[in-house]
């Protein structure tokens, strides 16, 4: 079992060379590659990674009934602090505090 084989039957609302993000269930999960060439997920409710067994829990998925797959493959990869950055439009200061932009 893999992250893949868990979205096989959703469809990813955003998409790059570094991520897939995924809405599901008024949840959003991002998948990545991270800097040691491992797929990760990440979901943006608590901007936590988690497992693969931790996701199908919240898919709620029949683990019996889950055919494998080959696994994701991102050409580039990132860190998880790039993803939130790059989602949410966000820039460090030299207070290191986080500011949204604001486009207009």
């Amino acid at each position: 079992m893999n992250f893949q084989s868990l979205f096989k039957e959703y469809t990813p609302v955003e998409y790059g060379d570094f991520f897939r993000l995924y809405r599901i269930n008024n949840r959003g999960y991002v998948i990545y590659c991270n800097e040691n060439n491992v797929i990760c997920c990440m979901e943006l409710y608590g901007f936590t990674d988690i497992s693969v067994i931790m996701l199908a829990e919240l898919l709620k998925v029949n683990l019996e009934e889950l055919e494998d797959c080959e696994e994701f493959s991102l050409p580039v990869r990132c860190n998880r602090q790039q993803i939130i950055d790059y989602l949410f439009d966000v820039s460090a200061k030299e207070t290191n505090v986080k500011l949204k932009h604001v486009s207009g």
